[in-house]
């Protein structure tokens, strides 16, 4: 389990006043990365190795994507199945950055049966919505 939201890891500060701040990849993610795109239909999109994985990035921080009007997250595969129940199910807290997704008013979270899999079956139940507050999750 991660955790991550865009390329904010796991100890990642989620109320940082910056916007956009740049950040080294741990292993995991740049082994996730490499798995990601090594069959990749496009042969240049594919990394060679993993000393190709970029370890440096740009990314997003948390207290800009909840600044959004609207997010939109897709979350496949059953790697990322413990994650998405703590997110969803657990705590909001640093130690899992998706976690922040509850903290915003208008989010729909795309699940496919995979990823979807280890959530406890009320919140697989249609999401009792307060009036300002759109939190969907979407199976697939």
């Amino acid at each position: 389990m991660n955790g991550h939201i865009a390329f904010n890891e796991p100890g990642t500060d989620i109320w940082t006043d910056k916007l956009i701040i740049k950040v080294r990849i741990n292993d995991v993610s740049v082994r996730q990365q490499y798995e990601d795109y090594k069959d990749h239909p496009n042969p240049e999109a594919r990394y060679k190795s993993l000393d190709e994985v970029p370890r440096d990035a740009l990314t997003m921080t948390c207290s800009a994507i909840l600044m959004a009007d609207k997010i939109f997250c897709m979350v496949p595969g059953q790697q990322k199945a413990d994650a998405v129940k703590k997110a969803i199910e657990g705590e909001i807290t640093n130690k899992l950055p998706a976690s922040i997704l509850r903290l915003h008013k208008d989010v729909s979270l795309y699940l496919d049966k995979e990823s979807s899999s280890m959530l406890s079956v009320y919140v697989c139940q249609p999401l009792v919505t307060l009036k300002e507050v759109n939190f969907s999750l979407i199976f697939s």
